[in-house]
């Protein structure tokens, strides 16, 4: 039986369990991959380049928090930015220990901005969709114009670029699909209320039992409806649209040249648009997975892709994919834990690992 009165860091320590259980398991696929050769490559790695990576890193979550920030003036809601980056940080804390599929984190920030600035959920979370759906956008034409590249300048096999473009193709109809979703009342408020209704026991836990089902359903009824048309708003309004698309294209661009800079800085001898392929292809991969944060799905996939295009060995391009993940993602999954409890979201926390 569930302790109630244990404390949320408490829970939060069970994910500092499983980072721990990550590193004993990559340190013995390290072994088994020749650790003892790696140990004095280790010695060799250009800090610089890792520390540069990092700054990037950072710089893409900026560049998507002004994203963000720009939806949420525009909506007439005055949210001080430093708070927004909080609210961000704890929606990508629960992005990260969901499945990608699942919409978590998005909910988590349209909740917390909603309390926060006291506007409607509708509103405050079709903010976050239409930066959702500028990030899909965005995601596509960078790896489309990556793949354009690669491909004149005889970088990346047709075999190659018809399994990116057969993915890409999924991400387009994934987009279509959210955007008909949020233009369409009646299939949204249907396939809300039955998602309602089927995580109804995890909902009640987050309101601490004080909501009935038939109050929450009457209320996702009404929210539906005020949403479209909060977010159809948004879409008649395109020359912000495209501009935030263009910004967040330097999110991702962002994001793979860190990727790129922590190869590099384990001598992985891969070109920047190369090296920002293989991240777009590994992360297209990943959100197609049903793993929460992907694990082992980036690992094994990122590990033999770099191994395959570097020629490099296998246990430096494992070293090097660990640090990306030790980048990536347990770090942000650690200060988005914070902030979540910061903002008074314990129950975020009681997520299990």
């Amino acid at each position: 039986m569930r302790n109630r009165h244990s404390h949320p860091k408490q829970h939060l320590a069970r994910w500092l369990l499983l980072f721990i259980g990550w590193l004993v398991a990559f340190a013995l696929v390290l072994s088994w991959l020749g650790g003892s050769e790696l140990a004095g490559q280790v010695s060799r790695v250009n800090l610089t380049l890792v520390g540069a990576a990092i700054l990037f890193l950072f710089g893409a979550y900026v560049v998507s928090l002004v994203n963000w920030a720009v939806f949420v003036r525009a909506s007439g809601i005055n949210t001080r930015f430093g708070v927004l980056a909080q609210m961000l940080a704890a929606g990508l804390f629960v992005d990260h220990v969901l499945p990608p599929i699942a919409p978590g984190g998005e909910l988590t920030m349209g909740y917390l901005l909603s309390r926060q600035s006291r506007k409607p959920f509708s509103k405050t979370f079709a903010t976050v969709t239409i930066h959702s759906v500028t990030w899909l956008v965005s995601f596509m034409a960078f790896t489309f114009l990556l793949l354009v590249y690669l491909l004149y300048q005889g970088n990346i096999s047709r075999d190659l670029t018809l399994l990116f473009m057969l993915l890409l193709i999924g991400f387009g109809f994934l987009l279509w699909f959210v955007v008909h979703l949020a233009l369409a009342p009646r299939l949204c408020k249907r396939i809300a209320c039955g998602a309602v209704s089927r995580l109804f026991p995890a909902v009640s836990l987050l309101s601490g039992g004080k909501l009935r089902k038939r109050q929450l359903l009457a209320w996702v009824g009404s929210t539906v409806d005020a949403f479209s048309k909060s977010f159809s708003v948004f879409l008649h309004q395109r020359g912000l649209v495209w501009a935030s698309c263009g910004l967040m294209v330097f999110h991702h661009f962002f994001i793979a040249l860190s990727f790129f800079f922590v190869l590099a800085a384990f001598g992985v001898p891969l070109s920047p648009t190369l090296a920002m392929a293989i991240y777009m292809f590994i992360s297209l991969v990943s959100l197609l997975s049903f793993v929460p944060g992907q694990l082992g799905v980036y690992e094994v996939t990122g590990v033999i892709l770099v191994t395959l295009a570097g020629g490099t060995q296998a246990g430096l391009v494992a070293l090097a994919i660990g640090v990306v993940r030790l980048i990536h993602y347990w770090a942000v999954i650690f200060v988005g834990g914070f902030f979540a409890l910061k903002l008074g979201m314990e129950k975020l926390v009681l997520v299990r690992p």
